[in-house]
């Protein structure tokens, strides 16, 4: 009974760590052409935070969480 209750406290704390996190929203500042598939996008959020991800098609702008670096389109 004590270990249904732990694993139910730490699912509650898992998704509302995602429920609160800082979400930002990052511009595309550069498009780097691939010699194959995927091309290199180099975003920038408003305060400055940058980074690059490796997409067929690089997307005007995403959202990034910056204190994990998980991106959502």
């Amino acid at each position: 009974m004590k270990l249904r209750k732990l694993m139910l406290l730490a699912i509650g704390l898992s998704s509302s760590s995602m429920v609160f996190a800082n979400w930002e929203t990052a511009f595309l500042k550069a498009e780097h052409r691939g010699n194959g598939l995927y091309n290199t996008c180099v975003y920038e959020t408003i305060l400055g935070y940058r980074f690059s991800l490796q997409m067929t098609f690089c997307q005007y702008s995403v959202e990034i969480n910056t204190e994990t670096g998980m991106v959502r389109k």
